[in-house]
């Protein structure tokens, strides 16, 4: 048996309505946290998106969430990921796996991770890729970006961190430093 343990939550946005597709049951809205965290399973950690909502089927009454491991170490791509669930106002597993696909830059529509999707719910696929380039077409919010960056750290897992290499990119030697010297003044130097 594999137990399953959501070690920490380090980035979501709380309140989401979304349209569940649980255990087979049929459509309903329910109130959901999607977020970028951690879990622990079969002793093994891994980071991704998840969705944790409540179930109030008299059997199958509770928390739940589903949860999909990314294994990328860049933080926008996880942060992308999260609006793009976000936009699509709709969880199930192969939505999630679709969602953690588009957020990388070169992801497209043939790509075997959208087999699921492709096969089941086209129309959600064609939903993913419009979310995606509305995503794509705004700015990474800064705040969040650091938000995950610091949690990922924190928690013993680091992703790449954009704001230290654009710092060094920013800092790098030039031989321009040094003052321009004429001729004239170089021999008064000697």
């Amino acid at each position: 048996m594999v137990t399953t343990i959501f070690n920490e939550v380090i980035a979501g946005l709380t309140g989401c309505r979304f349209v569940s597709s649980d255990s087979g049951q049929p459509s309903r809205r329910v109130i959901a946290t999607p977020f970028v965290g951690t879990r622990s399973r079969g002793g093994n950690t891994e980071r991704g998106i998840g969705v944790e909502y409540w179930s109030s089927l008299a059997s199958h009454e509770g928390v739940h969430n589903i949860f999909v491991a990314m294994d990328t170490k860049n933080p926008k791509e996880y942060l992308r990921a999260l609006e793009i669930l976000v936009h699509m106002e709709r969880i199930d597993p192969d939505i999630l796996v679709g969602c953690a696909q588009a957020s990388k830059k070169q992801a497209t529509a043939t790509d075997t991770q959208f087999i699921e999707l492709r096969k089941y719910q086209p129309l959600q696929l064609e939903k993913i890729l419009a979310k995606r380039d509305i995503v794509f077409g705004n700015p990474c919010d800064q705040n969040a970006l650091r938000a995950i960056i610091d949690g990922f750290q924190n928690c013993g897992m680091p992703v790449n961190n954009p704001f230290t290499e654009a710092i060094k990119k920013e800092a790098t030697p030039s031989w321009e430093m040094f003052p321009r010297a004429t001729v004239a003044e170089m021999s008064l130097a000697i």
